[in-house]
């Protein structure tokens, strides 16, 4: 589950988040495990309106820099996996 606790209320401006992997798992030493979070990233800016000014992916976490042009930053749209209708 997500930190709740945290708001993103400037919606323009760029956010600095960090995604983990739950117990610190070695999830992102695979290239298509990384393959999939890049497309994840490339489609939310075709289709979302971010702006990803720069990423880090390690090992068991990620760090990304971006923005959105239009309504708030929702880092739960990372999920590349489609939700049921």
């Amino acid at each position: 589950m997500g930190r709740s606790r945290y708001t993103i209320r400037e919606t323009q401006a760029p956010h600095f988040l960090t995604c983990t992997v739950i117990n610190w798992m070695p999830l992102f030493t695979r290239p298509e495990t990384v393959d999939i979070i890049l497309n994840a990233l490339q489609y939310r800016q075709q289709h979302n309106g971010w702006k990803v000014y720069g990423y880090v992916i390690l090992e068991n976490h990620l760090h990304c820099v971006c923005s959105r042009k239009i309504y708030s930053l929702n880092y739960r749209c990372l999920n590349p996996t489609p939700r049921d209708s």
